[in-house]
């Protein structure tokens, strides 16, 4: 339950700061609640998805090395975001 919480709070601050930055262009598609409501889990995705994938390399111990492995690992979810899915 703690987890579920922390992520919910986590995807609420980023939907605020993304409806916060995109207000000033409300004249394009950017400022739709949709657009922000799918990035922004579709961002949370990817960290979860990097997560799991560093849990199961690195039985989610806590180093120097792991906690490279992870940033390595959540950077390359948003790149796979941001080229849509392609390699």
């Amino acid at each position: 339950r703690f987890e579920l919480e922390a992520w919910d709070h986590c995807s609420e601050q980023m939907a605020a700061v993304a409806a916060s930055k995109l207000s000033s262009a409300a004249k394009t598609p950017l400022s739709n609640e949709l657009y922000i409501q799918t990035l922004v889990g579709s961002v949370m995705s990817g960290g979860k998805a990097a997560l799991r994938v560093w849990f199961t390399q690195t039985g989610a111990a806590i180093t120097e090395e792991s906690l490279a492995t992870l940033r390595e690992l959540l950077s390359d979810a948003m790149a796979i975001l941001q080229h849509g899915f392609t390699h």
